[in-house]
């Protein structure tokens, strides 16, 4: 699906909505970086490149449209942010795990990290079709 194919089926799903808006956006912006600014797109890149001011709930909509099977522009990532400072990648599945079990092992020490909600930092990376289209534009 080409970047105007995406427009035309957020616009066909979600009609002329803040949604449509915000998605043409994100799209713009993610159109106009650089290949490696795609491979980590947080909240506040968002937030500006929508001029929303601030996470809402029709951004978060609009969020969860993009990285939807259907639209698949953009892919959730978690980076886990220790004591030390430190940063380690932590898939998703694993953040799944952790909420089921109740806590996350640190990704060195193996400690589990019971509050380990307040050490990750979500952001997104623009998926492999998104940049394969985005090139070909």
């Amino acid at each position: 699906m080409s970047i105007k194919d995406i427009k035309l089926e957020i616009l066909k799903g979600w009609g002329r909505t803040s949604i449509l808006r915000q998605s043409i956006r994100i799209l713009n912006f993610m159109s106009h970086a650089k290949t490696q600014e795609l491979r980590m797109i947080t909240f506040p890149d968002i937030v500006k490149a929508t001029k929303s001011g601030d996470i809402t709930s029709d951004l978060l909509a609009t969020i969860a449209v993009l990285t939807s099977d259907k639209i698949n522009v953009l892919k959730t990532r978690a980076l886990f942010h220790d004591d030390d400072g430190d940063e380690y990648e932590i898939p998703n599945i694993d953040i799944e795990k952790a909420r089921k079990n109740g806590g996350l092992p640190h990704p060195v020490s193996g400690i589990i990290v019971e509050d380990f909600d307040q050490y990750i930092i979500p952001y997104f990376e623009a998926s492999s079709h998104f940049i394969k289209e985005n090139k070909s534009a």
